[in-house]
């Protein structure tokens, strides 16, 4: 009984992960800083990278879906970059 127990569980398993698809979402925009130095002023370019926070406060970071649905973290995402000021803000979303 065992013996066919466990292959279809390891089966099973193998069908639910394989109608998941999943997408990593990040944005990144960059800041000149002017440091005072004894020597004057420096400029320093800092870039920084967060995610998008939705209504409820939680970062989307990662959004997985089953296979036929559509995914919505990037329309967040452009959204986002819709709405921002910044003039270099981008962002990538990564199929994982």
């Amino acid at each position: 009984m065992l013996r066919f127990l466990f292959p279809s569980l390891l089966g099973l398993l193998f069908i639910h992960s394989s109608c998941q698809q999943c997408k990593d979402c990040s944005y990144t925009y960059t800041e000149t800083v002017i440091n005072q130095t004894p020597n004057g002023e420096v400029e320093e370019q800092v870039t920084h990278t967060g995610y998008v926070i939705d209504s409820d406060g939680i970062a989307l970071k990662e959004e997985c879906i089953k296979k036929g649905e559509s995914f919505t973290i990037e329309q967040a995402y452009e959204n986002e970059k819709a709405e921002s000021t910044l003039d270099n803000f981008e962002y990538t979303c990564v199929n994982k």
